[in-house]
């Protein structure tokens, strides 16, 4: 959903129903579907290596986004970013102002510049203050994240139209913030705060970066000293050991993360796997229960993989599927669709700032692929009604955009497309060119490739907002 994440890695080409055949089988499905089953689970009798993969499979889907984490965060912290060629840094804005290519994963949009900034707030023992500057009534927001892919603040354009400043407040901290600092509160030590900020052309990013650069962090005891920014810190994150390396690479990376980034009351649910709030890690575990982490691990890693790769969510009208409305908060009942949004685009935002719309097959259930021509057309009453801006991307199933001739990686209420008299529009999606007529409404993809798609819609109206916008009819023409 965003331009930030790190490869999230090969297809392992297993159906999701097959797997959750498998779950089920082993009684953990209700689990990770959100119904605990303790009772079920959670005897006093030794686990054997079947009860142990049931439980395993419940906790690897449960703390997935701890992975993910832990890898993106030691990428982060000590290789250059793919786009800017630095590295970031604890406690600094990492902003991105060059235009995305296709060698970025993680479905980068090409609507809006990035900026990103990891925290660890015990580095400081205080709040740490964003300021933002005062724009010209462009989108942006800034979403505010712990290490489970929860949003925990969202100030933006409508928030804060003015600017201003807030404060990341950080477990135990009991202060008073200065007039006009808004509070955003977390349980957690450590963030991530990603920032979106609109441009419409090439020559407005350039207007766009210099509202970029007016972003600014320090702790709030320089910032009440007249300091809005402080060099952030050198990191030297835990790194996790590879899949390859270590079949528990998966848990071991969950439970360092599980002691450094999650409020110390943690459910100790998983306590028997030495997951959780534990100390004791992995070394007194029979041999039986070991070899059902590892099973778990692997099946648990292909059904992530699996749903990122056709994301789950609410069935809209004309194949596409709207997302769950918990999006970027989530409950209980969404382990599975937060490890998948989180494999497939990081952090999501909610569906009050933008309802993602995604399309992975045709009509005829067929997997788009770019052998294909494809007509889509919305009627005058489909076209995304919204108080910023709309796109449609198409991105491959390593969460790239797709190279081209025109270099054209999104259509929408930016572009230059041409609508019919009645106000409803085509757009063209297909590797060959459709012809002078049609090429302003034309998305290219490539030929044998595999891919989806995506629309955005920031700031919606109506049905986008109520979940309950159709999409686009989508033909397939050859």
């Amino acid at each position: 959903m965003n331009s930030f994440e790190t490869n999230p890695g090969q297809a392992f080409g297993v159906q999701r129903r097959s797997l959750l055949k498998v779950m089920a089988s082993a009684g953990a499905l209700g689990a990770v579907g959100g119904v605990t089953g303790c009772a079920q689970l959670a005897g006093v009798a030794p686990l054997d290596e079947d009860s142990a993969y049931a439980l395993a499979l419940e906790a690897y889907v449960y703390a997935y986004p701890l992975e993910y984490f832990a890898r993106l965060r030691h990428l982060r912290l000590t290789a250059p970013d793919p786009l800017t060629k630095v590295r970031a840094q604890w406690g600094e804005w990492l902003h991105r102002s060059v235009v995305v290519t296709p060698d970025v994963p993680g479905a980068p949009q090409t609507d809006t510049l990035y900026s990103n900034v990891w925290l660890d707030l015990s580095m400081y023992g205080e709040p740490v203050v964003l300021t933002i500057p005062k724009m010209d009534g462009r989108y942006w927001s800034i979403q505010c994240s712990d290490f489970m892919g929860t949003t925990f603040g969202l100030p933006s354009r409508r928030s804060m139209p003015e600017g201003g400043a807030v404060a990341i407040v950080g477990p135990g901290w009991s202060g008073t913030l200065p007039a006009g600092v808004k509070p955003l509160r977390t349980d957690v030590a450590q963030t991530l705060s990603l920032l979106r900020l609109f441009f419409s052309s090439p020559e407005d990013r350039l207007k766009a970066i210099e509202f970029q650069r007016g972003f600014k962090i320090a702790p709030l005891s320089s910032y009440l000293h007249g300091q809005t920014h402080v060099a952030g810190v050198d990191g030297n994150p835990f790194k996790p050991l590879a899949p390859k390396d270590d079949p528990l690479a998966g848990f071991k990376a969950m439970q360092q993360m599980w002691r450094e980034a999650l409020p110390p009351a943690v459910n100790d649910r998983y306590a028997r796997l030495g997951l959780g709030a534990v100390e004791s890690g992995f070394g007194h575990l029979s041999p039986e229960v070991v070899r059902g982490m590892e099973r778990a691990e692997a099946q648990g890693r292909r059904l992530v993989t699996a749903n990122a790769q056709n994301l789950p969510g609410n069935k809209s009208l004309n194949g596409w599927v709207a997302p769950k409305p918990s999006i970027g908060y989530y409950n209980d009942g969404d382990r599975l669709y937060r490890a998948a949004i989180t494999l497939a685009g990081t952090v999501a935002l909610p569906v009050s700032e933008n309802p993602y719309y995604t399309l992975f097959k045709d009509g005829e259930g067929a997997q788009l692929n770019g052998d294909a021509r494809y007509e889509l057309h919305f009627t005058r009453e489909q076209i995304p009604q919204v108080n910023a801006f709309w796109s449609l991307h198409a991105y491959t199933m390593a969460y790239k955009v797709i190279p081209n001739p025109l270099n054209r990686y999104a259509l929408g209420d930016r572009s230059s497309m041409r609508y019919a008299a009645d106000g409803s529009l085509t757009l063209y999606v297909q590797a060959d060119d459709p012809g002078a007529e049609k090429n302003a409404n034309w998305l290219p993809v490539r030929k044998g490739e595999a891919y989806w798609l995506i629309v955005r819609a920031y700031e919606p109206k109506g049905a986008l907002q109520d979940l309950t916008w159709p999409g686009p009819t989508v033909t397939r023409k050859a």
